[in-house]
């Protein structure tokens, strides 16, 4: 008899059946991949780590122990097969190239371009590739492929040099700011509007909005704002977050008045959805990532996070999904799997966080990590003042959400969900709807 325990399905083991054990097991899978693939959503967008190598070493990233493994052309071949399989019957789907710094790898983006749209095509699919990167390997071949082939292409730039150079340095542990600066004029030439994620670390939460005036004349006219999470933020730190949040939010109003070229995914009220009470974000639903040997795991964080790295694969390109009790973890919705934020009141306008940050804080997916928790009333202050949807204008007491609230910073298909996302992919206009599709 088959078994299902917490992490996948079991083979009693007895000694006159050695024999058979490795067909039963066979079998067991293949039940399971098909179990998923009939009854569980669709892929339409997948986090392609084709490397764990990179040239940078951020202190917060959360890839960590980086080394130069790396996707062959057949784990990436056998990775579009699979994706035109598990879309089932979605017509766009999207491919976000991650690591690591992918640009290490631009032949084997190429090979994913070439193969993947020429597959696709002969499905009747649209396969769509965006890219996050530090930036610093672009050449103007690079640039003028990923314009030719629709890529869009995301920044990570963290504000002026002491502020970018303080957490994001070189393997040597040199600067990393000129490096990419010296490009960002050569990505604009393809890509006018250029987006970056601006990852805010606690020491340097006070130079937030000059940070974002600097880089806007610099030539990045589209942020994506997000603080660094697995560190500890004071109350004072938050505090300053909340203050410098606040003067950005009036720089953009003034931009906007003045029709300036000047976008933030946290105040795009297009984006908006009215999606209220459900928890977590697309990983494991709509979206996967697909790790450099081929396995398969709810998104790149989740793959980056010791210990959800073994109990939470999901499976591999050649058997499918597997992991029955994996990905239940990550379509529950249902209030019961999170009793703490019952009686919170922010539970309406909270996702539940990111699955593998509550974990990696708490050692649970649904128990909310503090940091998330305290986060929550921050945004929703934040709206209020922009006048937006989801914020109150009621709650105007300082008071941090309780421990026991999960939230990452809004409802899983808004603009903050994208924001404070692992390095999110949405950047500029036309893949601004991107990622909220593949959620």
């Amino acid at each position: 008899m088959l078994t299902m325990n917490r992490t996948t399905w079991s083979v009693p083991t007895t000694d006159a059946h050695d024999d058979l054990r490795p067909c039963v097991h066979q079998a067991a899978v293949s039940v399971a991949a098909e179990v998923a693939r009939r009854l569980w959503p669709a892929i339409s967008y997948a986090d392609v780590f084709l490397t764990e190598d990179c040239n940078h070493r951020c202190s917060y990233c959360f890839v960590k122990g980086k080394n130069p493994k790396r996707m062959s052309e057949e784990v990436a071949r056998d990775g579009l097969e699979f994706l035109l399989t598990a879309s089932k019957d979605t017509k766009q789907v999207r491919l976000l190239f991650f690591g690591g710094e992918p640009l290490l790898e631009f032949d084997l983006i190429r090979y994913f371009i070439d193969y993947g749209r020429k597959r696709f095509a002969e499905a009747g699919k649209e396969l769509g590739f965006d890219i996050t990167t530090n930036g610093t390997l672009m050449t103007d071949e690079m640039a003028a492929y990923f314009r030719a082939n629709g890529v869009m292409v995301l920044l990570s730039i963290d504000g002026d040099q002491e502020t970018h150079d303080a957490n994001r340095k070189l393997v040597d542990g040199g600067s990393s700011f000129q490096a990419v600066m010296e490009r960002v004029p050569l990505i604009r030439r393809y890509q006018p509007w250029q987006g970056t994620r601006l990852t805010v670390h606690p020491e340097t939460a006070h130079k937030l909005r000059h940070n974002v005036e600097h880089l806007y004349g610099c030539g990045i006219n589209q942020f994506i704002i997000g603080p660094a999470t697995g560190i500890e933020w004071s109350a004072e730190a938050l505090q300053t977050y909340e203050d410098q949040m606040c003067l950005v939010a009036d720089l953009y109003k003034d931009m906007q008045a003045r029709k300036q070229p000047f976008r933030m995914t946290l105040f795009e009220k297009d984006l908006e959805c009215e999606l209220r009470g459900v928890w977590g974000c697309g990983a494991g639903r709509g979206r996967i990532c697909i790790s450099a040997e081929g396995q398969l795991y709810g998104c790149a964080k989740i793959l980056g996070v010791d210990g959800l790295r073994d109990t939470h694969r999901l499976g591999d390109l050649w058997n499918g999904i597997t992991n029955l009790p994996a990905r239940r973890d990550l379509l529950n919705i249902h209030p019961s799997a999170r009793p703490r934020c019952a009686t919170c009141g922010h539970a309406d306008e909270c996702a539940g966080g990111c699955p593998a940050t509550n974990y990696e804080a708490t050692g649970d997916l649904f128990r909310p990590a503090p940091l998330e928790c305290q986060l929550v009333p921050i945004i929703e202050r934040i709206k209020a003042r922009m006048g937006e949807p989801g914020g109150s204008a009621s709650r105007t007491d300082r008071r941090p959400a309780e421990e026991g609230h999960v939230g990452e910073l809004a409802p899983a298909c808004s603009p903050q969900r994208v924001a404070t996302g692992p390095r999110g992919a949405a950047t500029s206009d036309p893949s601004y709807q991107t990622e909220l599709k593949a959620r």
